[in-house]
This record gives structure tokens, C-alpha cells and sequence, in this order.
């Protein structure tokens, strides 16, 4: 696989986790990465690690820093070819003990946050007239869960069915959605 002068933003790719692996493989095949934490401090940390990485800061829950961001990566080094919507949050609550700051913060990050990132990159690569791909990392417990993870469970099953529907409205446009 070559990714060489291939743009790809990578959301919460400042740890160490699944966001990490992900960056090490798009690395190892040549890609310039764009490493997206709300902190900016936490993804210029994580630059290092990459040869060709860019650190972007945008809380992916707020509409107008994502569009902020696409429109600063677009406007440094053009268009975008991929995008990795890997940043989230996790809840491990019962979900009658769960309160509305729980909720809110679980669905305005890890769906509605998405659904941000795929919309304003979708936007950017159909008014390119290019291609793309769009990789949205969800769980397990969207198929199998258990006690204390149901609003996680549930949070992951919207991105599966945003996913869905969005693969089948972009794809025939040129936009791959996994």
C-alpha cells in the first residue's frame, strides 16, 4: 500500500491506543498525518512519533472548530484524502444512574462529533472533485455488551448505522465510508 502525498486527519490520535496504531500504519506507508486532539499540546506531543505529521486542535463536538480546522488544513496543504474519526469518550454507568452531563458528553463527542468531521470532510473532498475515505472506529459492545456499558453500547450503534447510511450516500459519489 502507498499513502505517500495522501492527506489523512486522524481524530484523537494523541494517545497511546487505537488511534496510535492506526497513525503508525498510515506512517509506515507514507501518508502525512494530521494528528487531532482538543488540546493542541497533546497532539504536537504525539508529532514526534510520525515522519510527516501535523498537529490540528478542535474539540470534535464543536461545529465551528471543526469547520475552523478543515478550512485551515485545506488552505496549508490542500485537500483531504482520508479521514479516521477515532477520538471518543467512554461511560461506564448504569444507565439509570447515568445524568444528562453523562449523556451529553458520550453523544456530542462520539456521534455527533462524526457525524461533524465526516460532514466537513465529505464537503472539502466533493467540492475538490476527488476521492476519498472515511474510517469511523466503533466497539464491540455495539454487538455484545455488558453491565454498566449501555449508553456506550447504544452511542456506538448510532455510529454503525451513521456509517451505513453514509456509505450508501457517499459511495457512489466517490467517498468510501467504513
Amino acid at each position: 500500500m502507498n499513502f505517500k502525498g495522501k492527506n489523512i486527519l486522524v481524530s484523537g490520535a494523541g494517545g497511546i491506543g487505537v488511534g496510535a496504531g492506526v497513525c503508525q500504519a498510515l506512517d509506515q506507508f507514507g501518508a502525512r498525518l494530521f494528528l487531532n486532539e482538543k488540546e493542541l499540546s497533546k497532539a504536537e506531543a504525539a508529532t514526534g512519533r510520525y515522519q510527516n505529521a501535523v498537529a490540528v486542535s478542535a474539540d470534535v463536538s464543536d461545529f465551528e472548530a471543526v469547520e475552523a480546522m478543515f478550512n485551515q488544513i485545506l488552505q496549508d496543504y490542500g485537500p483531504l484524502d482520508g479521514l479516521v474519526n477515532n477520538a471518543g469518550v467512554g461511560l461506564t454507568k448504569l444507565a439509570h444512574e447515568a445524568d444528562l452531563a453523562d449523556f451529553q458528553r458520550l453523544y456530542s463527542v462520539n456521534i455527533q462529533g462524526v457525524w461533524q468531521m465526516s460532514r466537513a470532510f465529505a464537503r472539502q473532498v466533493l467540492k475538490a472533485g476527488k476521492t476519498g475515505n472515511i474510517l469511523n472506529i466503533s466497539s464491540v459492545h455495539s454487538f455484545a455488551t455488558s453491565k454498566r456499558y449501555a449508553l456506550y453500547c447504544s452511542v456506538k450503534n448510532a455510529v454503525n448505522g451513521l456509517t451505513k447510511g453514509m456509505a450508501v450516500e457517499l459511495g457512489h459519489q466517490g467517498i468510501r465510508v467504513n
